[in-house]
């Protein structure tokens, strides 16, 4: 971990080394935001494999793993891509989860 970071009511964490990742105080992590080395883009995964993408380039780099194999992201996309997901989870509505 290079980096620590608490929010000013001190009830959010970060930290980070090649991503950040983000605790709610006294829970579980709420997400892990991820950079694409080189790109402007990235993605934000919850620990129950939900993601929200940031940039068309992130979709090169996501794939579905069923099993040993790992196929495209478009096999998996309209189960765990989540529009919003970050606002969705920092607001505590987990209905993107139903």
């Amino acid at each position: 971990m290079r980096a620590l970071a608490f929010s000013p009511e001190g009830r959010l964490a970060s930290a980070g080394d090649d991503g950040v990742v983000l605790v709610r105080a006294g829970a579980r992590r709420l997400f892990a935001l991820h950079p694409i080395g080189g790109e402007p883009a990235g993605f934000a995964v919850t620990d129950d494999g939900h993601v929200q993408i940031y940039g068309d380039a992130t979709r090169r780099f996501l794939t579905c793993a069923i099993g040993p194999i790992h196929h495209p992201l478009a096999l998996c996309e309209e189960e765990v891509v989540v529009p919003d997901l970050v606002r969705r989870v920092l607001a505590g509505d987990q209905s993107y989860a139903d």
